[in-house]
């Protein structure tokens, strides 16, 4: 098992556009060391607000080790908690998503409220402080109606990201859709493997003939070619976006940790269905055109994607 100082090591003598070694695939330590340096520190992307719309409503989620709860207060906020009583470690919510008016452990009865105050427990004598017992809370941040997390101490600054968030998002109401469909898909696989599939589409055609039918290979399209540029179809479907309010161009942070654009669906699709119409007609943004394209918003990890939440301009999710 390599150690942290093999590790980065391993990762110095990496060969430009080629994969990396086989033991930062493979390697326990260096799966560790994944954990602790990324997962465990920077902001993961969790659900779309409009899947916890009520007071009570609640999804867990797992990263690594550590179980969360995401749940909406009754003031409508939604703020995250490790999934853990502070009496003895138990499990609060056991099921993956659900409701309920408070968060009770199942093994003693500690209540407590959905904003991680404890209410109640049973027997703790006269001296016990609850203020001092509420539930240990997780980094939780709603940006127009998309859900992150961070488990580290100290989150990462996100004020950049938040703030072109709010504009690309703005033709959009993400906080008041609905969620039409729902699927998970358990990659059995290093996370690096799915998120360098996830970033080219050179395997598409091959793979995904379906996608294919709106989904354009060309990289240029979304200015993934390294170096930002968008081809001719794509430069003229942002400038037509963008002259009816709905900010489309490519945009990347100085870090390349994020990056935002509308790019155009093939032959005028209007989403990434088998006929290219719109699945739900009921849609989710202000823009008057059903060919808008989809926004695709990469930033940093997404925990389920692995960074990617693509949001249909016409549709609704």
């Amino acid at each position: 098992m390599l150690r942290e100082a093999d590790v980065l090591s391993s990762l110095m003598r990496r060969k430009p556009a080629y994969s990396l070694a086989q033991e930062l695939y493979c390697d326990r330590g260096v799966f560790q060391a994944d954990m602790e340096r990324i997962w465990y520190k920077e902001w993961l992307f969790v659900l779309p607000s409009c899947e916890i719309p009520k007071s009570g409503n609640y999804i867990v989620h797992d990263v690594g080790a550590y179980s969360v709860v995401i749940v909406r207060g009754n003031d409508n906020e939604i703020r995250a908690f490790h999934n853990s009583c502070r009496h003895r470690g138990s499990v609060l919510c056991k099921s993956k998503k659900g409701s309920n008016p408070k968060l009770v452990c199942p093994d003693h009865q500690w209540t407590y409220e959905l904003d991680g105050k404890l209410l109640w427990a049973r027997d703790m004598g006269s001296e016990f402080d609850p203020s001092q017992h509420g539930l240990k809370q997780v980094h939780c941040r709603n940006l127009s109606g998309m859900v992150y997390i961070c488990l580290a101490d100290d989150a990462p600054d996100i004020t950049e990201f938040a703030a072109q968030t709010a504009r690309y998002l703005e033709p959009h109401d993400l906080e008041n859709s609905k969620v039409a469909f729902e699927s998970t898909i358990v990659e059995h696989g290093n996370w690096k493997l799915v998120w360098e599939n996830n970033r080219e589409c050179y395997h598409c055609s091959g793979n995904h003939p379906s996608l294919c039918r709106t989904f354009p290979e060309d990289p240029r399209y979304i200015g993934s070619d390294n170096s930002g540029v968008l081809s001719e179809v794509a430069s003229n479907h942002v400038t037509r976006c963008e002259a009816v309010g709905a900010p489309s161009a490519y945009q990347e942070s100085a870090l390349g940790d994020w990056r935002y654009v509308r790019t155009p669906l093939l032959d005028h699709a209007e989403s990434y269905t088998m006929d290219g119409k719109v699945a739900v007609t009921k849609p989710n943004s202000s823009i008057p055109f059903a060919d808008a394209g989809s926004l695709l918003i990469p930033k940093g990890l997404a925990s389920d994607s692995l960074g990617i939440s693509e949001v249909p301009s016409s549709p609704a999710l």
